[in-house]
């Protein structure tokens, strides 16, 4: 029986999971284990120049469904344990497990379309510059022709 004030063990272990992993996240974002930058790349049809930080969660977290030009939003992920993906997660300041809520209240209540989740950093370029109106992430150093930079942040 619990009493005010106390929490089960599996509470306390996923409050625990949730802080650890946004440690990880905030570590790689600002330490030499992470150390490269990370891009956020869309498809050449996208009007939009740059963005900032407010715009890029509103992205992630299915909040813009539409680009200034009315254009839809595609947006691609990489799968959760890729290094590149814990950066981004600790710049827009969510755990992997609040964003797949999230993610997961959007698509249920009908307000956006799953983010589409791929493997590779190689395979998530190829598909953002294949698909009009798409954005996602990448390292820097994998940044090519056929995307524009709306974004980069990191060391």
């Amino acid at each position: 029986m619990l009493y005010y004030g106390q929490a089960n063990q599996f509470d306390l272990r996923g409050i625990i999971m949730k802080r650890l992993t946004l440690i990880i996240g905030l570590l790689l974002t600002f330490s030499g284990i992470g150390a490269a930058q990370v891009a956020v790349i869309a498809n050449p049809s996208v009007e939009e120049y740059t963005i900032d930080r407010p715009v890029r969660v509103k992205i992630y977290t299915l909040g813009m469904s539409k680009w200034q030009n009315d254009a839809a939003v595609t947006v691609f992920d990489l799968k959760g344990d890729n290094p590149v993906r814990a950066k981004l997660l600790g710049f827009i300041g969510k755990e992997p497990i609040e964003l797949r809520r999230i993610w997961l209240k959007a698509v249920a209540s009908g307000e956006a379309k799953a983010p589409e989740v791929v493997a590779t950093e190689e395979e998530l370029f190829e598909r953002v510059a294949a698909t009009p109106g798409a954005v996602g992430y990448v390292s820097a150093s994998k940044v090519g022709r056929g995307v524009k930079v709306l974004m980069r942040f990191g060391k």
